[in-house]
């Protein structure tokens, strides 16, 4: 796949944006190429519901393959949130003027000993605040999204989740899917498994276990 874009996604009353992913030619060929007896506008929006659930998919990737569990997930999560935390208080602690910006040596490279704490904290305040709003939005995100799911089992690198939202883009669009190794769904599944590295050479166990 390739970034394509930016879309948005709303949490909480926020929107955040994140690059969206596109099929490159070859994949997206390869896919009408397997639907081919197909309307071509149902093709059409099949392939864009499967960039849109592929865009989160990638996302959500844990980095360099590595497989953890949703308790891993949502420890890293919290790890953010109590550095960003404590990056708050800091702040806090600058904008209550616990902390004399005098007592730094530069700033942008001025020299702050020729500037009063009124001066500095006038000339600092706007990005402190956007700062301290913006690590609030960032740590109210990641709440939301932590799975607070005990004893949660490690996630296949086939993601059953992730065919089973696929499986209902399909049948939303397209047809039942099929397990038969030559029919269509098979194939379009192994391009779009490879599009997002995981395993596509043989996704038949994965797909049955998607549609129970």
């Amino acid at each position: 796949m390739k970034k394509l874009r930016t879309i948005t996604i709303p949490v909480a009353g926020k929107d955040f944006s994140l690059y969206g992913y596109g099929f490159t030619i070859e994949e997206a060929l390869e896919i009408k190429e397997a639907l081919k007896d197909y309307d071509t506008k149902a093709v059409i929006a099949f392939l864009l519901d499967v960039e849109e659930i592929c865009t989160r998919q990638i996302h959500l990737k844990p980095i360099k393959g590595v497989s953890l569990t949703k308790a891993d997930i949502s420890a890293e999560k919290k790890k953010m949130i109590g550095h960003f935390q404590k990056a708050r208080k800091d702040i806090e602690n600058l904008l209550d003027n616990k902390i004399k910006l005098a007592y730094l040596e530069t700033v942008n490279d001025t020299l702050l000993e020729d500037m009063s704490d009124v001066e500095i904290f006038e000339r600092y305040r706007e990005r402190l605040l956007t700062a301290y709003y913006s690590l609030e939005e960032i740590s109210a995100f990641l709440s939301i999204s932590i799975e607070e799911k005990k004893g949660a089992g490690r996630t296949p690198a086939d993601s059953t989740d992730f065919i089973k939202t696929i499986i209902g883009a399909y049948e939303k669009h397209i047809d039942r899917p099929t397990t038969y190794r030559d029919g269509p769904f098979f194939q379009c599944l192994q391009v779009i498994l490879k599009s997002v590295n995981l395993p596509h050479k043989d996704p038949s166990r994965a797909i049955q276990a998607a549609l129970k």
